[in-house]
């Protein structure tokens, strides 16, 4: 082999080693998010060859690899994190930056240790669509940000969203912001639904109203009015039941005698 082939046998080998022959957690995940986690890892030996320590020393690229994974895995925590209602507060970047670890041993195998992270939030944080939100993110020919914004709102932007800041709490902080917006728009589709109901058994209503009506042989114009006044809002009165009044004993007197005096005149 000629010494361009022999550098490009090395870096194959690197580039394997890098990405270990095996990938373990300490935390339990499903086929699925092994395989997102996978790709992940993949990504990210693959953004760290053109990393400048890595091109001058490309002995570092699994060193450095790893330190990107780490990263990664930060931002999907903390952006999983952000949009959970039962967050704690000492979920910062921090707190997830120094409990994820990632390291390799000697045969290869790479382990990916989550420290004190909430185990379900971490099966939570680890899926395809993050993963390939992360890989638009960072991609070095991309616009990072912008782009992944662009991407995902279909150029309509995001409305209140600051760029800018820590790689990791800007990535968490679009996505929660994203998530916002979508949010709102299924609260105004269930809304819109739930009108559209309403609009349907109102006019179903009707119908069966003016046909009745019809059959009752009204004209156009009672049909008309007796709608209209079923539309109109009426505030039911409250029912109020009559206090017992007591009978003056006066009166009850001569309410006894009248009765009386009729019975005498049957009795005649």
């Amino acid at each position: 082999m000629d010494k361009n082939q022999i550098l490009q046998e090395t870096m194959n080998q690197l580039i394997e080693r890098a990405i270990g022959k095996n990938l373990l957690t300490d935390v339990p995940l499903g086929f699925r998010q092994m395989q997102a986690l996978d790709t992940l890892n993949r990504y990210c030996v693959e953004q760290t060859l053109g990393d400048e320590e890595v091109m001058r020393d490309p002995r570092k690229l699994a060193y450095k690899s790893n330190q990107e994974l780490q990263l990664a895995l930060s931002a999907l925590c903390l952006s999983q994190s952000l949009i959970r209602s039962k967050r704690s507060y000492k979920e910062t970047r921090e707190f997830f930056s120094s409990n994820i670890v990632v390291t390799m041993n000697e045969s290869g195998l790479k382990s990916v240790s989550f420290g004190k992270i909430a185990p379900d939030l971490v099966q939570e944080a680890i899926y395809d669509s993050i993963v390939e939100d992360w890989k638009i993110y960072r991609d070095r020919e991309g616009m990072n940000i912008k782009s992944l914004i662009d991407v995902k709102t279909n150029f309509t932007g995001l409305s209140g969203f600051l760029r800018g800041g820590n790689k990791v709490q800007e990535f968490a902080r679009f996505n929660r912001k994203y998530f916002e917006k979508e949010k709102k728009k299924e609260e105004r589709a269930r809304e819109n639904l739930e009108n559209s109901m309403r609009a349907a058994i109102a006019q179903n209503v009707m119908s069966k109203m003016t046909d009745k009506l019809l059959a009752e042989g009204k004209s156009p114009q009672e049909i008309m009015d007796s709608l209209m006044n079923s539309l109109e809002y009426k505030p039911q009165k409250q029912k109020t039941r009559p206090s017992p009044q007591l009978i003056d004993k006066k009166v009850e007197e001569n309410i006894a005698f009248l009765l009386e005096d009729r019975s005498n005149e049957r009795e005649k």
